[in-house]
């Protein structure tokens, strides 16, 4: 599963945001308030799909903690918005964000732990009254951006909402692109540079992949193993496979090109296997580039970017951190690129 936390910019524009139901508990007889003036709402937003690792389908889940109130009476100060969530899936924003008609509504925020079950609840105080035109929607956490190898989580615990015995989910619509049952896939980059070098004394420089290196995290069989090279136009003319291995095999004669692309900033091709990897599976593809050596310095270069290339099942697959794999420390101007 990946999916970075939204940044406070971000939550302030979910006017279109939709998630799940959540429920408001009013704050002692003071603030008491007929269920009925609260309608909760989903939001629009798409759901993250939660790996188990086991064989079953991904699992869906809401991509941020979050509800939308409509009502017909204004809530008081005190009024509460509580969701319990699996803190192997979500994470607590520090301060929730609550939102009338786009506007931040001052409110407090506290997570508790229930050690019974493991589960967390963010339970969302407003200090002030709001009235009843408009929208009121509240933000608690967002889904955690887990990387292999601790992205696997056995049966996620949906969310849910609650007000005093009463309980709902929160759990969103699944998609059919999260497909049916499949074992989760990954691959991790890695790979040789080369520096290409001119210059008196050869003060510039710049690093060409000579080397791929293509893994399998298992701990099912990714799709067809891919991947693209980017480098800077003016510099590098033709890449082409010299040899490859699968293990202690050779596999030369099977990587395919699966496209080519040239424009003023960027000369990228791409490769392909006709299988994917199994876990601990290790592919090497070894690459000849031609490069164009300038005469002097050049500014604005395209660092060179070797990425791993999703061909299917992306429901499936494992995010690593290593899908890409860069220099940025070439040489090519009177300073360090950068």
């Amino acid at each position: 599963m990946q999916n970075p936390l939204v940044s406070r910019r971000q939550i302030l524009t979910l006017a279109g945001l939709t998630l799940g139901v959540g429920v408001v508990a009013p704050a002692g007889p003071a603030a008491a308030a007929p269920a009925d003036d609260v309608v909760l709402e989903p939001v629009a937003d798409e759901p993250v799909a939660v790996l188990s690792g086991e064989g079953g389908a991904p699992a869906a889940v809401p991509r941020r903690l979050a509800v939308r109130l409509v009502r017909t009476a204004g809530l008081p100060a005190g009024a509460q918005i509580a969701i319990t969530f699996d803190p192997r899936v979500h994470t607590p924003l520090p301060a929730a964000v609550v939102l009338h008609r786009g506007r931040p509504v001052p409110a407090a925020t506290t997570t508790a732990a229930d050690p019974a079950t493991g589960l967390h609840t963010s339970t969302v105080t407003l200090t002030g009254a709001v009235p009843a035109d408009g929208d009121l929607v509240a933000v608690v956490g967002a889904a955690r951006p887990l990387i292999f190898p601790s992205d696997l989580v056995r049966r996620p615990a949906a969310p849910s909402a609650r007000v005093a015995t009463a309980r709902r989910r929160l759990e969103p619509a699944r998609p059919s692109s999260f497909g049916g049952p499949a074992l989760p896939w990954g691959v991790e980059v890695d790979g040789v540079w080369a520096a290409r070098s001119w210059g008196a004394g050869g003060r510039y420089r710049y690093y060409v992949p000579v080397r791929v290196s293509l893994t399998g995290t298992g701990p099912g069989r990714g799709p067809a193993a891919a991947f693209s090279v980017t480098l800077d136009p003016r510099l590098a003319g033709a890449v082409t496979v010299a040899s490859a291995r699968l293990g202690d095999r050779p596999y030369a004669g099977r990587i395919r090109p699966a496209g080519e692309s040239r424009t003023a900033s960027a000369y990228r091709t791409r490769w392909r296997a006709p299988a994917g990897l199994a876990a601990g599976e290790v592919l090497d593809v070894y690459l000849t580039v031609s490069t164009t050596l300038p005469a002097g310095p050049l500014t604005g270069v395209t660092h060179p970017v070797v990425a791993a290339v999703t061909t299917g099942a992306a429901a499936a697959q494992r995010h690593t951190g290593r899908e890409t794999l860069s220099r940025t420390d070439s040489v090519c101007g009177d300073v360090p690129s950068g």
